[in-house]
């Protein structure tokens, strides 16, 4: 993160917001060893709102996306404790 804000210090340009889920995702996995052996992580995040995808190699991002989905709320189906989406066939 430090690395980010130097670079938009050394730009003279100032951030309005910051999404660090795919960092402190990447972070946890490479806390639990769960990366070892493997140069390239592929993060894929979705939610209620919205899908991203992130590409990383050896800690550094290389690609990153994020898509907007339709909100449908009649799809979506709320149970105590899980939210899920009703799939009609």
């Amino acid at each position: 993160m430090n690395e980010y804000v130097t670079l938009l210090d050394q730009l003279d340009l100032q951030a309005n917001a910051a999404d660090l889920t795919s960092a402190c995702a990447y972070r946890l996995f490479h806390e639990q060893n769960l990366l070892d052996g493997h140069p390239f992580t592929v993060s894929v995040q979705f939610d209620v709102s919205l899908v991203n995808i992130t590409i990383l190699a050896s800690g550094r991002p290389l690609f990153s996306r994020t898509w907007p989905l339709a909100y449908d709320e009649e799809r979506w189906v709320i149970h105590e404790g899980q939210v899920g989406m009703e799939i009609g066939l």
